[in-house]
């Protein structure tokens, strides 16, 4: 009967646990956007510099999708759709934003 006992709360323990983890995996998950202008693309890296001065770095992969299908050119405005995986900015989608023309 202790046995039992003993297998039950360490079960329980270990399931609170993890629907407590849940929640935290899910927001990481979400993904993100931040416009500027590209200030390099080097190694599967894209620097944006956004509108404050901030830069951002991103982690191009393989499956990263560009609007048109090329890469940005440095000084070109961009928005940038990500992710926070593994401690990095993952870049999902960069969408090249034309500039507006001013009267």
């Amino acid at each position: 009967m202790k046995r039992f006992f003993y297998s039950w709360v360490i079960l329980s323990f270990v399931f609170a646990f993890l629907l407590s983890a849940q929640p935290g995996l899910a927001a990481s998950s979400k993904s993100r956007y931040y416009s500027g202008k590209v200030v390099s693309l080097y190694k599967g890296t894209l620097s944006v510099k956004g509108e404050k001065g901030e830069i951002m770095y991103f982690a191009v992969e393989k499956e990263t999708v560009y609007t048109p299908q090329r890469q940005p050119r440095v000084g070109e405005r961009v928005e940038v759709k990500y992710v926070f995986r593994k401690g990095y900015n993952v870049a999902q989608e960069v969408k090249m934003v034309p500039v507006k023309k001013q009267k």
